[in-house]
């Protein structure tokens, strides 16, 4: 197969479309459909090399076929994805205050697994956390790559290239093929929206084995005899313009479409990779010069696009006005990528034999990969923050913890993955409490803090009590409001902990505790129009329950009889009600690098969310009127909430903080003055240098 300058136009059309999904995806809504063409055009390629090696003739054997591959592979990727990734971790960590996630996944791109680190995290591409991690986009190397290590060692069995004679096309087609029909049934399988079908390689083979295949019709001759059919010659009759046609405008399917557009694409890149071999008014559109030099710097370019949006989304943003500057920085970023890394070391010999040229390049990955794990397992990179320091790495241990205690956030919030039984409610009690629950010491209360991981934030509420000589349990799952509404919970393992929450209490409390309920308010009783609101609530058929009203009902029946058998044994019940939320908190903190204009959406999320905080604890006070509710939002922003407070009021976007504590604290000691379980009088006094 001679080189065809046709596809670099092809890809310089599909990095193209990628580009512009990314910087604005109303634009083209299934822009990010052209890293699909890429694979067809990848398949295609590489079957192409593997078909001109084995007819060559230049490896006697799989090893020398093999390291010949690989060497080929390595010069090609590697010095430009390691240069790109140094660079972008390090200007990653001096704009983002928590860049741990961004560097494990720019370490796992090295070793082209990030596609495996992004589905492990369960990062949704289209999400929030996707944008505004500068390694997001390496996911697809990852698959190519993953492709790469098992391919080349298949095509050598199915080619037959270590007998003598002619090439088994029939049989290399029928193995590539039942392997692309088996990922495209998994890929059809897969629920919409499914991070699996997204990232996992499995559900991407079916797109680089219909390159590979198409190559073999179209090109590929052997011992048992030419491969050129019907099928090939209509491909090549078929006028270009068609497939194009098509290609351009799956781009502009919503992703709720996803599935079948992706399959259009892949048919419509094959159909245009054979139509494109004779000469056509499609074709010298292709071969204008600079929509194939944006083709030969295409994989610079995808490399470099991401993260000058990224980094311009946690900096200045991206408005009209920017767009321009930062279509430019991309391009001459790739252009001296490819002009100065890509192409040059791609033709020149590293290394004496294509193993050491390959243990190089192996070894440039391994170290730059030992600074990268430093960086994100020892939070070293946040030393590198430009901005106003976060949380010490101290203070926030201190703060989800009781020092001298067995009671901490990791020990005492259970993840929501963590099957239920009877061992685990017990040991997680006996961990989570302080004093002996069934032998109270006379005089001591005990105070329960009950809810979700909204109640593992109040630690440091908890620990000043414990100062003040309260004993304290804390128990708290994932995601699972308290109490039980008594159907369900779309989440297993809600119901059984949190009856075995409320049991604890009401068994083994004594006259004279206090139940403190916190929970994700917001978000489990929120309604149509609220940010991040969770219909995880149950009715008794088993479907979620949805609309803020019926939510907001539920809850408050359960609250309301969890608080009467409480009060029979004389335990007060407080509940925390909505505070201060700022989604996209580290995004949305005032910098000096972050002009005020970038961040006037920011507000207007904070002022919003706040009003729908003021407007629950309303509601929530009006139907729970013998509940003791204290009044989150009203008591930590009484005097308004700013941007700029949230960065001490907050520990991540919904999540309260240290200083929050500050405001809290007082009103609930008023609460146990109240119901007189603690008087000025008899209140121990704190530790000394211990913080009131």
């Amino acid at each position: 197969m001679n080189y065809r300058a046709e596809l670099d136009g092809l890809r310089g059309l599909a990095v193209s479309a990628v580009v512009i999904n990314h910087i604005m995806p109303e634009w083209l809504p299934g822009g990010f459909l052209g890293v699909d063409i890429f694979f067809a055009i990848s398949g295609y390629v590489i079957t192409g090399s593997i078909l001109r090696s084995a007819g060559e003739r230049l490896h006697p054997s799989p090893g020398h076929f093999l390291a010949d591959f690989y060497r080929r592979r390595v010069q090609r990727l590697i010095p430009a994805l390691a240069v790109f990734v140094a660079v972008t971790a390090a200007l990653t960590c001096m704009v983002d205050p928590e860049p741990e996630a961004s560097l494990l996944t720019g370490l796992s791109a090295m070793f082209g697994v990030s596609n495996l680190f992004l589905y492990q995290e369960s990062v949704d591409y289209f999400g929030s956390d996707a944008l505004y991690n500068t390694f997001t986009h390496t996911w697809s190397l990852g698959v190519e790559e993953q492709f790469y290590l098992f391919f080349p060692l298949l095509a050598w069995f199915l080619l037959g290239m270590g007998r003598s004679g002619s090439l088994t096309i029939r049989r290399y087609m029928a193995g590539i093929g039942l392997i692309g029909l088996l990922s495209l049934g998994w890929f059809v399988m897969q629920e919409p929206g499914d991070v699996a079908a997204y990232f996992l390689t499995q559900g991407r083979l079916w797109e680089i084995a219909a390159g590979c295949l198409l190559h073999i019709m179209l090109h590929g001759t052997g011992n048992d005899g030419p491969h050129r059919h019907r099928l090939p010659a209509t491909l090549v009759r078929c006028p270009a313009w068609a497939p194009l046609l098509v290609l351009i405008s799956v781009q502009f399917l919503p992703a709720s479409s996803a599935t079948v557009a992706t399959i259009l694409t892949i048919a419509a890149s094959c159909v245009l990779i054979g139509a494109l071999m004779q000469k056509s008014l499609v074709k010298n559109l292709l071969l204008i010069g600079w929509i194939r030099h944006i083709g030969l710097i295409s994989y610079s370019l995808y490399l470099w696009h991401w993260s000058v949006l990224t980094l311009s989304r946690w900096t200045i943003g991206i408005h009209g006005w920017t767009i321009p500057l930062q279509l430019v920085l991309m391009v001459v970023l790739a252009d001296a990528s490819w002009r100065y890394l890509e192409n040059p070391l791609r033709r020149i010999r590293w290394a004496g034999t294509a193993w050491q040229t390959i243990a190089l390049g192996v070894g440039v990955n391994g170290l730059l990969a030992i600074p990268l794990t430093v960086a994100a397992a020892g939070e070293q990179g946040r030393h590198l923050f430009l901005g106003e320091p976060a949380q010490s790495s101290e203070l926030k241990a201190l703060s989800q913890s009781i020092p001298g205690t067995s009671i901490d956030r990791r020990t005492c919030l259970i993840p929501n993955s963590r099957p239920i039984d009877a061992g685990v409610l017990e040991r997680t009690l006996q961990s989570c409490s302080t004093a002996e629950l069934d032998t109270p010491q006379p005089g001591v209360r005990r105070i329960f803090l009950l809810g979700d991981s909204h109640a593992s934030s109040l630690l440091p509420l908890a620990r000043r009590l414990h100062q003040r000589g309260f004993a304290i349990t804390m128990l708290a799952r994932q995601g699972c409001p308290f109490p039980e509404v008594g159907t369900d919970h779309d989440q297993q393992g809600c119901r059984e902990f949190h009856t075995f929450s409320e049991q604890t209490v009401l068994q083994r409390g004594q006259a004279g505790d206090m139940a403190i309920i916190a929970g994700y308010h917001l978000s489990h009783l929120g309604d149509t129009t609220t940010p991040d609101q969770r219909n995880e609530f149950l009715d008794r058929a088993g479907r979620p329950i949805r609309g803020g009203e019926a939510k907001l009902a539920l809850y408050a029946d359960a609250v309301r009889r969890f608080q009467a058998a409480a009060a029979r044994r004389g335990i007060q019940v407080v509940l925390v009600g909505a505070g201060p939320r700022l989604l996209d908190r580290d995004r949305c903190l005032p910098e000096w690098f972050r002009p005020e204009g970038v961040l006037r959406d920011c507000s207007a999320n904070l002022a919003q969310d706040l009003e729908r905080a003021r407007r629950l604890n309303s509601q929530l006070q009006e139907r729970l009127p013998q509940v003791d509710i204290l009044d989150a939002e009203k008591l930590i922003c009484r005097q308004g909430c700013s941007l700029s407070a949230m960065r001490e009021l907050l520990q991540d976007d919904d999540h309260l903080a240290e200083g929050a504590m500050d405001r809290l604290e007082q009103p609930l000691l008023t609460l146990l003055e109240k119901e007189g379980r603690l008087s000025p009088r008899d209140r121990p006094s704190p530790p000394q240098g211990s913080r009131p």
